[in-house]
């Protein structure tokens, strides 16, 4: 099934990942790690498809600097101050992906800040870290305060970034930010 499939796929999204903030790297590295090297070996299996991987702005120490210089789109040389596995299995993929790019590989690293609801419906699912403290502040009539802004973009407008992304071959060795414009 897979060798079929290599034959007929042209573009692959990678946005498949465990996204668990309390897990180790050691825990997260066969998802996001192992997964993003399957990948690339699947993009690069009977012929060249272009690969978009969703990465994750948690990549960067952009809590701890002004917006203004947080926010390179540049490979991170180290994973130096990521302090949770998370971020640390992401850099480590992006690694991958930067490899194959200089291998010959189009693709493009998006990374990309929180997702929230749909602009139109509001539509947002209800297990999201985030979207449970909205829920619960309005039942309480209080929301945490917070002392780093984290930019949070509408689902429908990471999709259609995406795909304009994607059909836009200027765009592949790059890595792009999709923010809220912190």
């Amino acid at each position: 099934a897979r060798a079929a499939k290599a034959t007929i796929v042209d573009v692959v999204f990678h946005n498949g990942a465990s996204n668990n903030l309390a897990r180790p790297y050691s825990v997260l590295r066969a998802p996001n790690v192992a997964g993003t090297r399957e990948v690339l070996s699947f993009a690069a299996t009977a012929r060249t498809k272009a690969v978009h991987f969703i990465s994750t702005i948690s990549v960067m120490p952009w809590k701890e600097q002004p917006a203004r210089t947080a926010w390179p789109e540049d490979a991170l040389s180290s994973p130096i101050g990521l302090t949770y596995g998370y971020a640390q299995s992401k850099w480590v993929a992006e690694a991958l992906v930067r490899q194959a790019q200089k291998q010959g590989l189009p693709a493009t690293i998006l990374r990309i800040g929180r997702v929230a609801g749909n602009t139109e419906t509001g539509a947002w699912p209800r297990d999201d870290l985030i979207c449970r403290l909205i829920l619960g502040g309005i039942a309480v009539d209080a929301l945490p305060e917070r002392k780093t802004p984290e930019p949070w973009l509408p689902v429908d407008q990471v999709a259609s970034d995406i795909v304009r992304i994607a059909t836009n071959d200027l765009a592949f060795g790059r890595i792009l930010h999709l923010t809220d414009g912190v």
